[in-house]
């Protein structure tokens, strides 16, 4: 008798955080994992080749077509990634409230009307108290209290700096800002200050795959409860991880 997967839907997948994601959630044969793309996106090529190497479904619609797509594929597991930066929001003529928000906004009306309500996974930023003071962080900020205020089961990321060598966007105040705080958090490390070095260590792809899968893991262990309401900062998202890596050492 053939176990039944569970269907999880990724926006953003093409990024940073959806191709760390995709890597690690893909290796576990209980998802079937789909994942979509616009038409229109530069990564449309490199997602299929990822696609045939990971075994996903690749979905490409553009945006007006989100809620078909989320009625298509009833996911149980919804996790966004979508973001953008301001040289292709110039190029858009478009704003963070436009992307960031509007997007995830309309991610999270339709996931309200599925008859199961899926688990939501997003990656919003660290700074968030700060909103009032930043178009980019405000947008996130509005996505968080949109899930907050809704009915759906969450889990809520706000990592620090993101970086590795999996980032094909050129950043460099964020490469220098990652090379900066990790050479503290080294630092405090060598003298015991654990708690104090997850608090300012960058996070790669990697970390990123790690943590949601995890998350994912304890909701679908408790069984799917629906007053499953996560936020982790960068801190709990590094202990997180540690505290997994530790179990699993011989």
């Amino acid at each position: 008798m053939t176990t039944p997967t569970i269907p999880i839907l990724i926006f953003g997948s093409s990024g940073f955080c959806g191709r760390g994601v995709l890597k690690r959630l893909s290796s576990n044969p209980t998802f079937s994992i789909s994942a979509h793309i616009r038409p229109s996106s530069g990564s449309l090529n490199t997602m299929q080749t990822l696609a045939t190497e990971y075994s996903f479904d690749l979905q490409v619609a553009p945006v007006t077509e989100i809620a078909t797509l989320i009625e298509q594929t009833q996911p149980q597991i919804i996790c966004s990634f979508i973001g953008t930066t301001k040289r292709k929001m110039r190029a858009l003529r478009l704003t963070y409230d436009d992307i960031d928000y509007g997007i995830n906004h309309q991610i999270i009306e339709q996931a309200k009307h599925l008859p199961n309500p899926p688990l939501f996974v997003y990656v919003s930023s660290m700074g968030i108290e700060w909103h009032k003071w930043s178009t980019y962080l405000k947008a996130r900020y509005k996505v968080e209290e949109e899930l907050r205020h809704s009915h759906l089961p969450y889990v809520i990321l706000r990592p620090g700096i993101l970086t590795g060598p999996t980032r094909e966007e050129a950043r460099p105040l964020e490469s220098v800002g990652a090379t900066i705080s990790d050479g503290f958090a080294q630092l405090c490390r060598s003298v015991g200050w654990n708690s104090q070095a997850n608090k300012i260590s960058s996070l790669n792809a990697t970390d990123i795959g790690n943590i949601v899968s995890l998350q994912i893991a304890t909701w679908l262990d408790q069984n799917k409860p629906l007053n499953f309401r996560t936020t982790l900062d960068v801190q709990h998202i590094q202990e997180s991880i540690q505290s997994s890596e530790a179990r699993m050492s011989p």
